[in-house]
């Protein structure tokens, strides 16, 4: 049970510092590294948005507000639908899979499961929540790369050209 409690509540604090890591072991920090980290914050703010209009669009109770689940997670009576948690962690999972060019890359998602699934088994979410966070999720990264290739990036070409990153 304190197993569940950790990898619902903790485990997401996982993400930053793994994208962290990641990026301070780079020997040369260059022009993608820093795209890399303006494409997920910016999918990040738009997946965590749409997460919170449909929240306040399509109300939906958690599964111990009905009486299937007790509340272990001290957690409020709003909306589950779509997971907030999971829309984070898979949004910055999709963003390293997409956008990074290193080989573990694909390791980030196994803390993404283990989240959307240690808050299904302790009644926070439904695994419907989970799913919409997950399209949710794909949906802001694809829609933050159109964008970034259209008009975001030249801010950050911009910064190149006054040699703002290092050779």
């Amino acid at each position: 049970m304190l197993l569940l409690i950790f990898l619902a509540e903790r485990l997401i604090f996982f993400f930053p510092i793994f994208v962290g890591i990641i990026f301070l072991l780079e020997k040369k920090r260059s022009f993608t590294h820093f795209s890399l980290i303006f494409k997920i914050i910016i999918s990040l703010f738009t997946s965590l948005t749409l997460s919170f209009l449909l929240s306040k669009i399509l109300y939906k109770d958690r599964p111990f507000v009905i009486g299937i689940k007790r509340n272990i997670l001290c957690h409020r009576l709003n909306s589950s639908f779509p997971s907030m948690h999971g829309s984070a962690c898979f949004t910055i999972s999709f963003g390293c899979l997409f956008w990074m060019k290193n080989r573990f890359r694909t390791l980030i998602f196994l803390p993404s499961f283990f989240i959307c699934l240690a808050r299904v088994l302790l009644g926070v979410h439904w695994i419907s929540d989970m799913i919409s966070s997950f399209f949710i999720s794909i949906f802001s990264c694809v829609i933050t790369n159109y964008f970034c290739k259209k008009s975001y990036i030249s801010f950050l070409i911009f910064l190149k050209k006054i040699r703002f990153f290092r050779k």
